[in-house]
């Protein structure tokens, strides 16, 4: 009995080891592939890719796949395929951060491009920060993820400024009494805190500033308490296209004439939901700083999807955002910290949006192009006062 029991011992004992022996071998593998010179480099993305914010994520992966596909054909970084991993980080904090969790922990990423909205990069940027992964953001503008991380990037500028050119909008428009309705998100938070002292400093009384749930079905209460204000102009500051359609709708069906503003909500979901934001005065970013790179881009983009893409800017910036890291790979190789050390001191990469370079905090330099436009029978046309 003694002999028979330590014989079995001494087998379970070496299947242990074997086993320990093949995890091991599977990891240095798996670890080999992804981090050394062999094998696909994967790299992760998290984008809102349902609901309304949908159509930022949408142009934003098309553009990237666009970029992927290209690089690939010429034979990928150094012989290697790039693969993408996308997770829907739904323009919700708490998804994004499982989505973050999930390609860290998981999928062994050493690159995240996302999210999209601001809520899904500064739920990012601490688990990335944490794991030395470098996030960059083609599309997140909210003036918090300047101070995000040092492993946290963006290529599209800061509200900061958004909000001040609002407010000179409106002032330069004669406007005395202004409202302003946002959203209760990362991003509409940030513009509207940005704009109300900038409207106050322009001689400006700020009349109605309240914040809405995203989600909300019914903006009627909201509309009858913004025509009590009496403003002679209405910022329109949501999350979406999609929600400030119908805050404008809301307004207009309440009986109200004062002019409508709004900020990058430039899409279809907006510009072509109807004959309530007919007239809209519309802040954006340009979409195209290189004329040349710009139209190679959207003739590539048309070719391969059949349309032009619904949010031009993120499409532009989704793609510079992607061959930015290309670019970093190819010179440093694929990992994070390495990658983070070079953006901060690359030379400026001549993109669509710009001769992008990134200051200390990670913030664009080269690529902030604000283009004011007026949204007349459902098309966006350059405004002219």
């Amino acid at each position: 009995m003694e002999n028979s029991s330590g014989n079995r011992k001494g087998i379970w004992i070496g299947l242990g080891v074997l086993i320990v022996v093949i995890l091991v071998v599977i990891g240095v593998s798996s670890a080999k592939n992804s981090n050394n010179a062999t094998g696909p480099i994967k790299i992760g993305s998290i984008l809102p890719l349902s609901g309304d914010a949908a159509s930022y994520g949408e142009p934003i992966q098309q553009a990237i796949d666009l970029a992927v596909s290209q690089l690939n054909a010429q034979g990928g970084i150094n012989g290697r395929q790039v693969v993408m991993d996308y997770e829907d980080g739904k323009c919700d904090g708490p998804t994004a951060s499982l989505a973050a969790q999930k390609l860290i922990s998981v999928d062994k990423v050493q690159i995240i491009i996302g999210g999209a909205c601001s809520g899904e990069t500064l739920a990012a940027a601490p688990i990335a920060e944490r794991n030395k992964v470098l996030l960059i953001s083609p599309a997140s503008s909210a003036p918090a993820i300047t101070n995000a991380g040092d492993y946290i990037f963006r290529t599209i500028p800061s509200d900061l400024a958004a909000g001040q050119k609002i407010a000179d909008m409106m002032s330069a428009s004669g406007a005395k009494k202004v409202a302003i309705i946002s959203e209760q998100t990362d991003y509409a938070q940030g513009v509207r805190g940005a704009f109300v002292p900038d409207a106050k400093a322009d001689g400006m009384q700020v009349v109605y500033d309240d914040s809405f749930p995203t989600d909300t079905p019914d903006f009627k209460a909201f509309a009858q308490q913004i025509i009590q204000s009496h403003p002679d102009a209405v910022f329109i500051n949501p999350q979406t296209g999609a929600s400030g359609a119908r805050i404008a709708k809301a307004v207009r069906d309440e009986g109200s004439t004062a002019q409508f503003f709004a900020y990058f909500i430039t899409g279809d979901d907006f510009v072509k939901s109807g004959p309530s934001v007919n007239g809209t005065i519309m802040l954006d970013y340009s979409s195209i700083a290189n004329k040349g790179l710009g139209s190679q881009f959207m003739s590539d983009f048309q070719t391969k999807y059949n349309k032009a893409p619904g949010y031009p800017v993120f499409a532009t910036l989704g793609y510079d955002t992607a061959n930015i890291i290309f670019q970093a790979i190819k010179n440093v190789g694929y990992n994070g910290t390495k990658v983070k050390d070079y953006l901060y001191t690359m030379p400026a990469y001549s993109g669509i949006t710009g001769n992008i370079t990134f200051d200390k905090n990670g913030d664009p330099l080269g690529n902030n192009l604000f283009i004011e436009e007026q949204v007349q029978n459902q098309a966006l046309v350059p405004y002219s006062k």
